[in-house]
Parts: C-alpha cells; sequence; structure tokens
C-alpha cells in the first residue's frame, strides 16, 4: 500500500484522511479552493481532522464550513 503524500498527491474532496495526515500547504491550497480565502487552521480543527474517525477531506470541508458559520452567528 503507498502512503499518501500530503505534499504532492493531489488531494480531492473524496481523498481520505489518513493516519499520515498533515496540514501542508497543499491541504491548505485545497482548503482556501473549498473553504474560501477566510480559510485558516486552529487548534480545535486541526484535533477534529487528527481524532482517528473516518472521514474525506470533503467531510473536513464541510466541518470547516459548519464551524465558520457557527462562529459567525454566535
Amino acid at each position: 500500500m503507498t502512503v499518501f503524500d500530503w505534499h504532492a498527491d493531489e488531494i480531492s474532496r473524496a481523498t481520505p484522511i489518513t493516519k499520515s495526515y498533515r496540514n501542508t500547504q497543499n491541504v491548505r491550497r485545497f482548503f482556501q479552493s473549498e473553504c474560501g480565502d477566510d480559510f485558516k487552521f486552529d487548534r480545535p480543527f486541526m484535533t477534529w481532522l487528527k481524532d482517528g474517525a473516518q472521514k474525506t477531506m470533503g467531510d473536513a470541508a464541510d466541518e470547516w464550513h459548519r464551524r465558520n458559520a457557527a462562529t459567525r452567528h454566535a
């Protein structure tokens, strides 16, 4: 099995978040394309990304939108 290269491999909404996940510039570009220029990593979101639950990068983008909408309406 080949380990996903978070620095260089193409990331799509279907890309599974694996144990080898890293917050790379490639990942940041994906999130900026999915979430907009306001995207930023914060500790709670990074903890959620790495919690071991099965999820995809699309799930992560949707979760970021959910969290961001919640803070705007708080």
